[in-house]
């Protein structure tokens, strides 16, 4: 019998999914109604309207045109822009048996006029509460709304993390999936979108990258960001997640809509499966712009509907575990190509396996059989009593018995996109015939636990009111490190610059690249003081640390000294705290760079301050550096002459508005005496001053003979060492092993790491969940050259796809930067199917200067004794996002060198996006030179954002290093060893 109205749910609207949890976990389901969007009617829309204020100045509309459109300020408060908007979602509580359902969306603290298409309970901070992604198309940021539990007043409300614990989203989210993906025991999730998976499908879709009807603007209002590219939401076991879908390879799959994970193959690995296809290709960027104006909607809309359904093939990727999968549709017989929306994974036939139902668009609906032979498994189905009569919102623990495995499964009541599967629980288990334990966590708090069963079953499961509840589940032991509030408030703050201004083909910004930190006692107390770089346009300043009176902890004093003061507008890089001129106290030198200024601009002159020993800091005279203007980055200090003074490395990181060309390196030797100070430059003489775009520097004798060696990394290049003969630096880069592995190299480290007696090398790189993708025989490429004939360099980015080569960049960004492409190639079709020869030509290509990087994954390389290293990459998790900083240190106290690492970049230009899919790293050593992630629950150590500088220090005087991390336009970081 339809019974909507009676009990209370008979809302009349753009409504997609209803979706079923007991939210307040008394016992029965709520809903939660995902709603779409309604044309306007035509009476609204010409009705005349004013806007009014909301409580933090934002722009309101009436209330009778929020369910049609939205306003919003533009980035840089310039102007509002008026966007479409959807319906509200509906929260309705079950009041219980016989009474309607009530409607508590506001009162649950539930918001947003979006474009609904999906949602999904799962419980991911295991709290025992449900949570609930909602999936948004279009402008409608996603919402991660986390159950806060009762309140004082006894009602549930939630919470929108999704800026805080998100570091970007889907644009154009469709369907959303649960699974432990990793079989760490927390649920993970993947949000789709409709990124092209082939080269010529997603410059397709690209679009305008300028103009009146171009979307580019988005891409720099979000926060977090929203990109065309699925997101599979890591779970760190904190507030924060990693976001690794590129990692795992499935960050684009087509226009999907459906998503599904299960064990298909019974490995004990969840699978993915994904629906594909739209009843329109609405995205093909040559059709949009043929197409009539949205003014006359019934010429639009019959321009669109003489065109074909666009037909796309569904993909299957098998989990092989290791944070791997790979795509097996056509090997499994799941390549479908069709326009799918909806589908699920389940048991039709009773023989424990997964089977899949597919629904097609215009036409029946599509059933795969699961044929497989391999694998044992079991199917559980639950039985509340106290909790929810299906269970939902249970979590089941399998432990299949001699395989170290731990499955975890939570009953959710919908997946995917508009689809139900049966409430019941699959579990693959492998070739175990055995299963150790199985654990059913209720959603009234009580547990049961079951041990010693046999796979190949089917099992019923009844709730058992017997025993204590468990009101708050235990999350494991205290972390090694907690996040200490030393340090609250003090912030980098970054000035907005467009670097895209003068090279509009630029990969990446250089006018973010700090801040760095560094710490010394540089008053005499016994106590480390530090520096934090700064942006351009705000000085310096040091922060002095102070013992609280009576207290245990710090304060820090901060002081802004006038020498400072005099060079802000100058970037602050690197900061190094050393003896520069021989008195016993630590000066400061300070690396300048960016790009916020021309070629040679003072700006660019590096500063050397120096300290009378009680912090008061003045400007060393101008005689002690040379008289250069260099856009620097990294810095390393070292005796490499052994003439009892530091001398100083400082590489040239880019050169303004020319980037790739090679910047000048400093070799500084302190030729100090005599009450001066003095450096000279000397790298010239030892062929150090054209290196590259050096990233990354560091001092370590690699070859045992007390010498210290020069080990530089670059961007486009492989890692440099140059052997110190006796005070002369000589490049050796071929013969230690290091020469054919070219990367974006971005981090060095040095130590002992497998505790042979010898120093080994750390390397941070750009990670392997970004969009490049590179191997020795296929790298990715740049060119630097004239292309159109204008006499102007341009920057040519390349990939290979196949065989075959061709340009990373767009049609509208390559043609905007070179308006000639145009009249060669009018249409999106004619750049998309063309290689990069035959766009540029290939005389053109060999007259530019070439640049490859063959490698992009970070990891150590381990020397030989002799001075010669072979390469190891990091842990796959290691790879998840950009290593900008590394500490070598025991840091789990079993003395053994454990490796940190902190990064992620906001810097890649808006068509690649941020890469920002890490929250930093412990990697646990064993002493003979492998490593093993420590997650971040664990360690208690959570960086997001843009981590720059990183330094360890004692901040409460417990004799323990504690560690700090500098975030690009964010807080510091500090954390205290347990």
């Amino acid at each position: 019998m339809e019974s909507a109205k009676s009990l209370g749910v008979d809302f009349s609207g753009a409504s997609i999914i209803g979706t079923f949890a007991d939210y307040d976990r008394d016992g029965d389901l709520d809903l939660f109604l995902v709603t779409n969007r309604l044309p306007a009617p035509d009476s609204l829309l010409n009705e005349p309207f004013s806007l009014s204020r909301g409580p933090n100045g934002e722009p309101v509309l009436p209330e009778a045109f929020r369910q049609y459109a939205d306003v919003i300020v533009l980035p840089g408060g310039k102007g509002l822009k008026k966007i479409d908007a959807g319906q509200y979602d509906h929260l309705y509580r079950n009041e219980g048996p016989g009474k309607p359902f009530k409607e508590v969306t506001r009162e649950a603290g539930m918001s947003g006029n979006h474009y609904g298409l999906s949602a999904t309970w799962w419980d991911w901070n295991k709290d025992g509460w449900p949570d609930l992604y909602v999936a948004n198309d279009f402008y409608g940021p996603d919402r991660l709304w986390t159950n806060n539990g009762p309140g004082a007043d006894g009602v549930v409300t939630f919470t929108d993390m999704t800026r805080e614990s998100l570091p970007h989203t889907p644009w154009f989210s469709m369907g959303a999936d649960i699974a432990d993906v990793n079989n760490d025991g927390w649920m993970d999730l993947l949000a789709t979108d409709m990124a092209g998976s082939t080269h010529y499908n997603e410059k397709m879709q690209m679009g305008n990258m300028s103009g009146p009807d171009s979307d580019a603007w988005f891409l720099n209002f979000p926060v977090p960001p929203q990109y065309m590219r699925n997101a599979l939401y890591l779970n760190s076991g904190t507030k924060n997640f990693m976001e690794v879908a590129q990692l795992y390879g499935v960050s684009k799959t087509d226009w999907t809509w459906s998503v599904n994970f299960g064990d298909l193959d019974n490995d004990g690995w969840e699978d993915l499966f994904v629906t594909n296809g739209m009843s329109r290709d609405w995205l093909n960027s040559d059709l949009r712009a043929r197409a009539p104006s949205k003014d006359g909607w019934d010429r639009y809309y019959d321009f669109w509907y003489a065109q074909k359904p666009l037909f796309q093939t569904n993909r299957v990727f098998r989990n092989q575990g290791g944070l791997k999968m790979q795509e097996s549709g056509f090997e499994w017989g799941l390549a479908e190509n069709s326009v799918s929306f909806g589908s699920v994974l389940t048991d039709l036939n009773g023989d424990g396996d997964l089977d899949v139902v597919v629904n097609n668009f215009g036409g029946p609906p599509s059933l795969f059989e699961n044929t497989g032979t391999t694998g044992h498994r079991i199917v559980v189905k639950l039985v509340g009593t106290e909790s929810n009569r299906f269970g939902v919102g249970s979590t089941v623990t399998v432990r299949p018995a001699n395989s170290g495995q731990r499955l975890t499964r939570y009953l959710t009541s919908a997946r995917g996109f508009m689809s139900c599967p049966e409430p019941s629980l699959h579990f693959g288990l492998g070739d175990q015939k055995e299963i150790e334990s199985l654990t059913v966590a209720w959603p009234s708090g009580h547990r049961q636990s079951f041990e010693n069963l046999s796979a190949d079953r089917h099992y019923t499961i009844t709730e058992s009111a017997v025993g204590p509840k468990e009101e708050k589940p235990s999350l494991g032991k205290e972390p090694l490190f907690v996040a200490s509030h030393q340090m609250k408030g003090i912030r980098h703050r970054e000035r907005p610059y467009d670097d895209f201004a003068r090279q509009p083909l630029l990969p990446n910004k250089h006018s973010q690249l700090g801040p760095g930190i560094v710490f010394a006692d540089v008053d005499g107390d016994n106590l480390e003081d530090f520096y934090l770089a700064r942006a351009a346009g705000i000085p310096g300043r040091i922060y002095f640390r102070r013992k609280k009176p009576g207290k245990t902890g710090n304060v820090f004093e901060v002081r802004s000294l006038a020498p400072f003061r005099q060079h802000a507008e100058c970037e602050d890089i690197t900061p190094l705290f050393f003896d520069a001129d021989g008195d016993g106290d630590p000066d400061l030198y300070v690396v300048s760079g960016g790009v916020e200024g021309s070629v040679g601009s003072p700006v660019f002159k590096d500063r050397l301050y120096l300290n009378d020993g009680k912090g008061n800091f003045s400007m060393a005279p101008k005689t002690a550096l040379p008289d250069v203007s260099v856009s620097g980055g990294p810095a390393a200090v070292a005796d490499f002459d052994k003439d009892g003074d530091l001398d100083v490395f400082v590489g040239g990181r880019v050169v303004p508005g020319r980037y790739p060309e090679t910047p000048r390196s400093l070799l500084l030797r302190n030729d100090s005496g005599n009450g001066s100070v003095r450096f000279s430059d000397v790298a010239p003489e030892a062929k150090l001053d054209a290196l590259g775009m050096v990233t990354a520097a560091v001092w370590a004798d690699t070859n045992g003979d007390t010498w210290p060696e020069l080990i530089v990394a670059i961007e486009w290049g492989p890692v440099q060492v140059f052997q110190n003969v006796e005070g002369s630096l000589r490049r050796v880069t071929a013969k230690t092993g290091l020469d054919k592995l070219t990367g974006w190299w971005s981090s060095l480290a040095a130590g002992d790491l497998d505790r042979d007696g010898d120093i080994d090398l750390v390397a941070g790189n750009v990670g392997l969940n970004t969009k490049y993708k590179a191997t020795d025989k296929q790298p990715e490429l740049l060119y630097y050259g004239d292309f159109d004939g204008t006499g102007q360099p341009r920057i040519l980015e390349a990939k290979f796809e196949g065989s075959v080569c061709l340009p990373h960049r767009g049609y509208s960004c390559s043609s905007n930067a070179m308006p000639g492409l145009r009249s060669k190639l009018p249409t999106f079709h004619s750049f998309a199917i063309k290689s990069l020869e035959a766009i540029y030509s290939q005389s053109r290509l060999e007259k530019a200067r070439r640049f490859e990087a063959n490698t992009l994954e970070s990891g150590i390389f381990i020397n030989d004794g002799s001075g010669r290293f072979s390469f190891v990459q990091l842990p796959h998790i290691a790879q998840a996002f950009p290593v900008i900083s590394i500490a070598i240190q025991d840091f789990t106290n079993d003395d053994k060198l454990d490796l940190y690492l902190a990064g992620n970049s906001n810097s890649p230009q808006r068509e690649t996006g941020n890469m920002d899919g890490g929250i930093s790293l412990l990697l646990k050593g064993d002493g003979l030179g492998s490593f093993q992630a420590v997650w971040p629950n664990e360690t208690g150590l959570v960086v997001p954002g843009n981590a720059r500088g990183l330094a360890l220090t004692d901040l409460n005087g417990d004799s323990k290093l504690d560690i700090v991390v500098s975030v690009n336009d964010g807080e510091l970081r500090a954390f205290e060893a347990q």
